[in-house]
């Protein structure tokens, strides 16, 4: 249901739905409404000029998790967004490449970890626990740029990481502090 029920007159009937007041629609959806994450996964391609609409984006959406590949950053480059943690992986050498997790701060508790990837591989890659009440998600935020060769054991690494993710609990991976 599109509505918004967070006015504070919520003894007006609320849009769409027939003689339900907006107190009564907030009482229900508090009641059976499930808690949901959600994700954005964007090619941002270069972060600098974009601050503004990316952070209008997550917060419109209430993206609690943003994959974002080519941000394009390094290390002489500050980049926050209000309400986020930035976990960046910037490329070391030559220019382009790049990938940032933003995590809603408040809201998402999270772990990072540390694959063991090939460094000069041209696919990136980083990956984070996400540690809900009973389950732990991985996600894992990869780039391979289009010209660039695959590398099959690099690949082969990629899915062994995600697979070591469901047999294995979060806390035997190499964490960061």
């Amino acid at each position: 249901m599109d509505c918004d029920i967070s006015k504070s007159s919520l003894d007006v009937t609320a849009p769409g739905v027939a003689d339900a007041t907006r107190l009564a629609v907030r009482g229900h959806v508090d009641k059976y409404a499930t808690r949901t994450i959600n994700f954005l996964q964007l090619n941002i391609n270069g972060i600098q000029r974009k601050v503004a609409e990316l952070s209008d984006i997550l917060h419109t959406n209430n993206i609690y998790v943003a994959c974002l590949q080519e941000t394009k950053l390094n290390h002489k480059l500050c980049f926050k967004i209000k309400g986020y943690t930035t976990i960046r992986k910037d490329r070391l050498t030559g220019t382009g490449g790049g990938l940032a997790f933003l995590v809603k701060t408040l809201e998402v508790k999270y772990i990072e970890v540390i694959p063991n990837f090939p460094p000069h591989s041209p696919t990136e890659a980083q990956a984070i626990n996400i540690l809900l009440p009973e389950h732990t998600i991985t996600v894992i935020n990869a780039y391979h740029p289009d010209t660039a060769p695959i590398d099959t054991l690099f690949l082969q690494d990629l899915v062994s990481t995600l697979l070591y993710s469901f047999r294995r609990p979060p806390f035997l991976w190499q964490q960061s502090a």
